[in-house]
């Protein structure tokens, strides 16, 4: 199976702030990408419910390989619905950072 762990510092700033995104492969040969969740000035601790404007909530995701079109006008394309498994990660409080999201291809 394959896996993406994505990995962010969450902190208060109007900069986007980035964080790694890793591509696990089967063989657990990892690729690593720069990557992002949330707005700028929408990316601190406690923003990941802040909807449509705070980054992802920490969890497990399970997302499908088929993607579903949407037609909406200036954001038209392929979209993958996540499933959260109802099994949150842990958040570290002391150090301010964002849980990792571990999420599955099936």
């Amino acid at each position: 199976m394959h896996k993406l762990i994505f990995t962010m510092d969450l902190a208060k700033s109007q900069e986007l702030i980035y964080g790694n995104l890793q591509l696990v492969y089967p063989n657990r040969q990892p690729i690593n990408y720069i990557a992002t969740s949330g707005c700028a000035g929408w990316q601190r601790l406690g923003d990941e419910w802040v909807r449509g404007k705070g980054p992802i909530p920490a969890g497990e995701y399970q997302i499908p390989i088929e993607p579903y079109y949407l037609e909406t006008r200036g954001i038209e394309g392929d979209f993958f619905h996540r499933k959260t498994s109802g099994k949150p990660l842990a958040l570290d409080m002391g150090r301010n950072v964002a849980a990792t999201y571990l999420v599955a291809l099936k």
